[in-house]
Protein backbone atom coordinates (compact mmCIF):
# COMPACT_ATOMS: atom_id res chain seq x y z
CA UNK A 1 0.00 0.00 0.00
CA UNK A 2 2.73 2.15 0.83
CA UNK A 3 4.40 1.63 -2.80
CA UNK A 4 1.33 2.63 -4.07
CA UNK A 5 0.96 5.94 -2.06
CA UNK A 6 4.57 7.16 -3.09
CA UNK A 7 4.06 6.20 -6.48
CA UNK A 8 0.99 8.42 -6.76
CA UNK A 9 3.40 11.07 -4.60
CA UNK A 10 5.87 10.88 -7.63
CA UNK A 11 3.68 10.98 -10.27
CA UNK A 12 1.79 14.08 -8.54
CA UNK A 13 5.42 15.74 -7.95
CA UNK A 14 5.75 15.17 -12.35
CA UNK A 15 2.50 16.56 -12.59
CA UNK A 16 3.57 19.31 -11.12
CA UNK A 17 6.51 20.13 -12.11
CA UNK A 18 5.48 19.36 -15.98
CA UNK A 19 2.68 22.31 -15.00
CA UNK A 20 4.88 24.45 -13.59
CA UNK A 21 7.26 24.31 -16.76
CA UNK A 22 4.30 24.71 -18.89
CA UNK A 23 2.70 27.79 -17.12
CA UNK A 24 6.31 29.35 -17.25
CA UNK A 25 6.06 29.10 -20.92
CA UNK A 26 2.67 30.69 -20.99
CA UNK A 27 4.34 33.29 -19.31
CA UNK A 28 7.60 34.02 -20.88
CA UNK A 29 7.99 37.17 -23.00
CA UNK A 30 6.63 37.29 -26.20
CA UNK A 31 8.76 37.70 -29.48
CA UNK A 32 9.36 40.93 -30.31
CA UNK A 33 7.72 42.64 -33.78
CA UNK A 34 9.80 42.49 -36.29
CA UNK A 35 11.83 45.95 -37.06
CA UNK A 36 10.08 47.62 -39.78
CA UNK A 37 12.65 47.03 -43.12
CA UNK A 38 15.31 50.21 -43.13
CA UNK A 39 14.39 50.21 -47.31
CA UNK A 40 11.90 49.76 -49.62
CA UNK A 41 12.02 49.32 -53.52
CA UNK A 42 10.47 53.00 -55.19
CA UNK A 43 8.64 53.13 -58.77
CA UNK A 44 10.64 55.90 -60.74
CA UNK A 45 10.56 57.00 -64.33
CA UNK A 46 13.91 55.29 -65.06
CA UNK A 47 12.65 52.25 -63.13
CA UNK A 48 12.85 50.89 -59.66
CA UNK A 49 15.27 52.26 -57.13
CA UNK A 50 15.79 50.99 -53.31
CA UNK A 51 15.58 53.90 -51.38
CA UNK A 52 15.44 54.15 -47.40
CA UNK A 53 11.78 53.55 -45.58
CA UNK A 54 11.98 56.76 -44.13
CA UNK A 55 14.39 59.18 -46.05
CA UNK A 56 15.53 62.20 -43.80
CA UNK A 57 18.57 63.45 -45.73
CA UNK A 58 16.71 64.81 -48.86
CA UNK A 59 18.47 66.57 -51.27
CA UNK A 60 16.41 67.96 -54.50
CA UNK A 61 18.38 67.45 -57.46
CA UNK A 62 16.25 70.48 -59.23
CA UNK A 63 14.48 73.67 -58.42
CA UNK A 64 10.96 72.38 -57.75
CA UNK A 65 11.21 69.54 -55.95
CA UNK A 66 12.27 71.28 -52.74
CA UNK A 67 8.47 72.76 -52.60
CA UNK A 68 6.49 69.52 -52.49
CA UNK A 69 9.27 67.72 -49.97
CA UNK A 70 8.18 71.10 -47.51
CA UNK A 71 4.77 70.96 -48.19
CA UNK A 72 5.06 67.02 -47.22
CA UNK A 73 6.56 68.06 -43.51
CA UNK A 74 10.25 67.68 -44.40
CA UNK A 75 13.13 70.05 -45.10
CA UNK A 76 15.65 69.25 -47.63
CA UNK A 77 19.67 69.55 -46.75
CA UNK A 78 20.35 70.72 -50.18
CA UNK A 79 18.50 72.61 -52.79
CA UNK A 80 19.25 73.80 -56.26
CA UNK A 81 19.51 77.49 -57.26
CA UNK A 82 19.41 80.94 -54.66
CA UNK A 83 15.57 82.31 -55.75
CA UNK A 84 13.87 80.95 -52.87
CA UNK A 85 13.37 84.09 -50.70
CA UNK A 86 11.00 85.02 -52.68
CA UNK A 87 8.46 82.36 -52.87
CA UNK A 88 6.68 83.34 -50.36
CA UNK A 89 5.24 81.41 -46.86
CA UNK A 90 6.18 79.41 -46.01
CA UNK A 91 8.79 78.11 -47.98
CA UNK A 92 10.84 81.09 -48.13
CA UNK A 93 11.55 80.49 -44.48
CA UNK A 94 11.68 76.87 -44.65
CA UNK A 95 14.32 76.98 -46.99
CA UNK A 96 16.07 80.19 -46.46
CA UNK A 97 19.53 78.66 -45.17
CA UNK A 98 19.61 75.08 -47.04
CA UNK A 99 22.61 74.90 -48.37
CA UNK A 100 22.57 75.40 -52.50
CA UNK A 101 24.18 72.15 -54.39
CA UNK A 102 23.90 73.89 -57.63
CA UNK A 103 21.72 76.39 -60.29
CA UNK A 104 18.35 75.29 -61.21
CA UNK A 105 18.24 72.34 -63.33
CA UNK A 106 22.26 71.12 -63.29
CA UNK A 107 23.49 70.29 -59.67
CA UNK A 108 27.04 70.01 -58.73
CA UNK A 109 27.83 66.84 -57.92
CA UNK A 110 30.39 67.60 -55.57
CA UNK A 111 28.16 69.89 -53.39
CA UNK A 112 25.42 67.06 -53.26
CA UNK A 113 27.91 64.60 -51.84
CA UNK A 114 28.81 67.46 -49.14
CA UNK A 115 25.41 67.51 -48.06
CA UNK A 116 25.73 63.93 -47.45
CA UNK A 117 22.20 62.84 -48.62
CA UNK A 118 20.67 59.74 -47.95
CA UNK A 119 18.15 60.03 -51.14
CA UNK A 120 18.15 62.96 -53.94
CA UNK A 121 14.96 63.68 -55.70
CA UNK A 122 14.86 64.87 -58.98
CA UNK A 123 11.18 66.41 -60.70
CA UNK A 124 12.57 67.01 -64.18
CA UNK A 125 13.63 64.90 -66.91
CA UNK A 126 16.75 63.66 -66.27
CA UNK A 127 19.45 62.27 -68.82
CA UNK A 128 21.70 59.54 -68.07
CA UNK A 129 25.00 60.53 -67.15
CA UNK A 130 23.78 63.26 -64.33
CA UNK A 131 21.39 60.19 -63.15
CA UNK A 132 24.85 57.73 -62.97
CA UNK A 133 26.82 60.36 -61.22
CA UNK A 134 23.84 61.01 -59.00
CA UNK A 135 23.28 57.80 -58.03
CA UNK A 136 26.84 57.31 -57.37
CA UNK A 137 25.95 59.20 -54.47
CA UNK A 138 22.89 58.12 -53.03
CA UNK A 139 19.60 56.63 -54.41
CA UNK A 140 18.07 58.57 -56.93
CA UNK A 141 14.50 59.28 -58.02
CA UNK A 142 13.53 61.12 -60.72
CA UNK A 143 9.64 61.86 -60.75
CA UNK A 144 9.27 64.44 -63.67
CA UNK A 145 6.68 66.65 -63.74
CA UNK A 146 7.62 66.93 -67.66
CA UNK A 147 5.33 63.68 -68.05
CA UNK A 148 3.16 63.57 -65.00
CA UNK A 149 0.70 65.62 -63.81
CA UNK A 150 1.04 67.37 -60.18
CA UNK A 151 -1.33 64.79 -58.42
CA UNK A 152 0.51 61.81 -59.99
CA UNK A 153 3.90 63.34 -59.02
CA UNK A 154 2.00 64.52 -55.69
CA UNK A 155 1.30 60.48 -54.99
CA UNK A 156 4.24 59.20 -56.21
CA UNK A 157 6.92 61.26 -53.82
CA UNK A 158 4.45 61.12 -51.08
CA UNK A 159 5.15 57.24 -51.04
CA UNK A 160 8.47 57.71 -51.80
CA UNK A 161 9.18 60.02 -49.02
CA UNK A 162 7.12 57.82 -46.43
CA UNK A 163 4.39 60.46 -46.59
CA UNK A 164 1.47 59.51 -48.18
CA UNK A 165 -1.42 59.90 -45.85
CA UNK A 166 0.34 63.80 -46.09
CA UNK A 167 0.27 63.46 -49.74
CA UNK A 168 -3.25 62.71 -49.92
CA UNK A 169 -4.30 65.35 -47.17
CA UNK A 170 -2.64 67.85 -49.66
CA UNK A 171 -4.71 66.79 -52.42
CA UNK A 172 -8.11 66.82 -51.45
CA UNK A 173 -7.67 70.67 -49.90
CA UNK A 174 -6.49 71.55 -53.71
CA UNK A 175 -9.91 69.20 -55.02
CA UNK A 176 -11.76 71.10 -52.64
CA UNK A 177 -10.43 74.63 -53.47
CA UNK A 178 -10.93 73.69 -57.34
CA UNK A 179 -13.75 72.70 -57.22
CA UNK A 180 -15.26 75.62 -54.60
CA UNK A 181 -13.69 78.33 -57.88
CA UNK A 182 -16.19 76.02 -60.48
CA UNK A 183 -18.66 76.62 -58.36
CA UNK A 184 -18.91 80.17 -57.47
CA UNK A 185 -17.22 81.56 -60.85
CA UNK A 186 -19.50 79.28 -62.99
CA UNK A 187 -21.35 82.02 -64.84
CA UNK A 188 -18.01 83.49 -65.75
CA UNK A 189 -16.52 80.13 -66.27
CA UNK A 190 -18.29 79.30 -69.25
CA UNK A 191 -17.93 82.33 -71.13
CA UNK A 192 -13.85 83.12 -70.56
CA UNK A 193 -11.45 82.03 -72.52
CA UNK A 194 -7.71 82.46 -71.41
CA UNK A 195 -4.22 81.82 -72.71
CA UNK A 196 -0.99 81.96 -70.30
CA UNK A 197 1.96 84.14 -72.43
CA UNK A 198 5.74 84.77 -71.68
CA UNK A 199 8.35 86.04 -73.22
CA UNK A 200 11.37 83.87 -74.32
CA UNK A 201 14.17 86.42 -73.81
CA UNK A 202 15.62 85.55 -77.19
CA UNK A 203 12.99 87.49 -79.56
CA UNK A 204 9.70 85.41 -79.23
CA UNK A 205 7.01 84.28 -76.61
CA UNK A 206 5.73 81.54 -75.48
CA UNK A 207 2.37 79.85 -75.55
CA UNK A 208 1.42 77.22 -72.89
CA UNK A 209 -0.44 74.08 -73.34
CA UNK A 210 -3.32 72.81 -71.16
CA UNK A 211 -0.40 70.53 -70.17
CA UNK A 212 2.09 73.34 -68.56
CA UNK A 213 1.67 72.41 -64.77
CA UNK A 214 -0.24 75.83 -63.94
CA UNK A 215 -2.60 76.04 -66.41
CA UNK A 216 -3.41 71.86 -65.10
CA UNK A 217 -4.32 73.36 -61.56
CA UNK A 218 -6.28 76.46 -63.43
CA UNK A 219 -8.53 73.96 -65.55
CA UNK A 220 -9.33 71.68 -62.63
CA UNK A 221 -10.63 75.17 -61.13
CA UNK A 222 -12.70 75.42 -64.60
CA UNK A 223 -10.29 77.24 -67.07
CA UNK A 224 -11.22 77.03 -70.68
CA UNK A 225 -8.38 77.68 -72.97
CA UNK A 226 -8.77 79.90 -76.00
CA UNK A 227 -8.65 77.42 -79.00
CA UNK A 228 -4.71 77.68 -80.17
CA UNK A 229 -3.89 77.12 -76.42
CA UNK A 230 -6.50 73.85 -76.46
CA UNK A 231 -5.15 72.58 -79.50
CA UNK A 232 -1.26 72.07 -77.97
CA UNK A 233 -0.04 68.91 -77.90
CA UNK A 234 2.60 69.68 -75.76
CA UNK A 235 3.17 71.70 -73.10
CA UNK A 236 4.76 74.74 -74.50
CA UNK A 237 5.02 76.51 -78.38
CA UNK A 238 7.43 79.16 -79.19
CA UNK A 239 6.43 81.61 -81.45
CA UNK A 240 8.08 84.71 -83.13
CA UNK A 241 6.24 88.24 -82.30
CA UNK A 242 4.59 88.35 -85.59
CA UNK A 243 2.73 86.23 -84.80
CA UNK A 244 1.12 87.53 -81.62
CA UNK A 245 -2.40 87.85 -83.62
CA UNK A 246 -2.59 84.11 -82.12
CA UNK A 247 -4.31 85.59 -78.95
CA UNK A 248 -6.54 87.61 -80.42
CA UNK A 249 -9.33 84.81 -79.41
CA UNK A 250 -8.40 85.10 -75.82
CA UNK A 251 -10.95 86.85 -73.98
CA UNK A 252 -8.14 87.50 -70.69
CA UNK A 253 -4.67 87.17 -71.16
CA UNK A 254 -2.06 85.58 -68.27
CA UNK A 255 1.45 86.15 -67.51
CA UNK A 256 3.89 85.87 -64.81
CA UNK A 257 3.81 87.82 -62.07
CA UNK A 258 6.96 89.26 -59.50
CA UNK A 259 7.21 88.44 -56.11
CA UNK A 260 4.89 91.02 -54.81
CA UNK A 261 2.37 90.22 -57.05
CA UNK A 262 2.59 92.34 -60.11
CA UNK A 263 3.11 91.74 -63.37
CA UNK A 264 6.61 90.47 -63.44
CA UNK A 265 9.11 92.86 -65.38
CA UNK A 266 10.58 90.62 -67.57
CA UNK A 267 7.63 90.48 -69.26
CA UNK A 268 8.00 93.94 -70.52
CA UNK A 269 9.53 92.18 -73.81
CA UNK A 270 6.34 91.27 -75.06
CA UNK A 271 4.25 93.48 -73.33
CA UNK A 272 5.33 96.45 -75.02
CA UNK A 273 5.12 95.16 -78.13
CA UNK A 274 2.53 97.16 -80.88
CA UNK A 275 1.13 94.20 -81.48
CA UNK A 276 0.38 92.84 -78.13
CA UNK A 277 -1.14 96.37 -76.93
CA UNK A 278 -3.90 95.71 -80.30
CA UNK A 279 -4.93 92.54 -78.75
CA UNK A 280 -8.61 92.66 -77.72
CA UNK A 281 -7.58 91.51 -74.25
CA UNK A 282 -4.87 93.91 -73.70
CA UNK A 283 -7.63 96.98 -74.91
CA UNK A 284 -10.54 95.41 -72.50
CA UNK A 285 -8.01 95.97 -69.50
CA UNK A 286 -8.25 92.07 -68.81
CA UNK A 287 -4.23 91.00 -68.53
CA UNK A 288 -3.64 89.33 -64.69
CA UNK A 289 -0.45 87.94 -63.59
CA UNK A 290 -0.40 84.73 -61.86
CA UNK A 291 2.18 83.13 -60.14
CA UNK A 292 4.71 80.97 -62.18
CA UNK A 293 5.97 76.92 -62.08
CA UNK A 294 3.22 75.39 -59.77
CA UNK A 295 5.35 71.94 -59.05
CA UNK A 296 3.59 71.34 -55.65
CA UNK A 297 -0.11 71.35 -53.75
CA UNK A 298 0.60 74.28 -52.18
CA UNK A 299 2.30 76.33 -54.62
CA UNK A 300 -1.16 75.37 -56.83
CA UNK A 301 -3.19 76.72 -53.80
CA UNK A 302 -1.17 80.10 -53.95
CA UNK A 303 -2.14 80.10 -57.44
CA UNK A 304 -5.60 79.05 -57.16
CA UNK A 305 -6.26 81.45 -54.37
CA UNK A 306 -4.79 84.44 -57.34
CA UNK A 307 -7.30 82.93 -59.88
CA UNK A 308 -10.41 83.01 -57.16
CA UNK A 309 -9.57 86.75 -56.68
CA UNK A 310 -9.14 87.48 -60.40
CA UNK A 311 -12.87 85.82 -61.23
CA UNK A 312 -14.49 88.27 -58.78
CA UNK A 313 -13.04 90.94 -60.54
CA UNK A 314 -14.09 89.97 -63.76
CA UNK A 315 -18.01 88.57 -62.75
Amino acid sequence: MQATVDIVAALSRRQLLAGGLVLTAGCAAAPAAPAPPAERTAATDLGPVKVPAAPSRIVCGDFYGAFLVVDLGLRPVGISGTSYAGAGAPYADKLAKVPSIGDYIDPNPEQVAAANPDLILRTIDTERPMYDKLTAIAPTVVISFEGLSLKDVTTKIGTVLGRSPQARDLLRTYDTKAAGIRERHAAALAKLRFAFASPTGSGGWWLYGPEWTDLTALRAAGAQLMPAAAALMKQTQEYSFERLDLLADADVLLVTSGPDGKIAPENAELTKTAMWKRLPAVRAGRVFPIPYGTSSPGTAFTLLDAFDRMLGTLA
